[in-house]
Parts: structure tokens; sequence; C-alpha cells
């Protein structure tokens, strides 16, 4: 019997899906997290460098 004909084959291709979704949002979220502290960290050598000026 083919994988395909088999009745459970379904629930096989679905858990894939719900895994592939899930490890997608995940790494979007980790993408997106690092993108944001790289922008939070380029603010702050901004700061920090008007402060260094503000001092002379």
């Amino acid at each position: 019997m083919s994988l395909l004909e088999d009745k459970n084959a379904v629930y096989l291709f679905t858990a894939y899906g719900v895994f592939l979704g899930g490890l997608a949002v995940y790494l979007a979220s980790l993408w997106l997290r690092r993108r944001n502290l790289d922008r939070d960290e380029e603010l702050l050598r901004q700061i920090e460098e008007e402060e260094r000026e503000k001092r002379k």
C-alpha cells in the first residue's frame, strides 16, 4: 500500500504542515528580534556620540 493511499496520510501531512508553519513563525520572530536589536544598538550609539559631543 502506498503512503498516499493510507487513510492516516492526511494526519501525517497535516502534522508536517503545522510543524513547518510553527518553525517559519519562530524563525520570523528571531529575525524580527535581531532587526530590532540592531536598530536599538544603532540608536544607542547615536545617543552616546551626542553625549560625547555635548561634553566637549
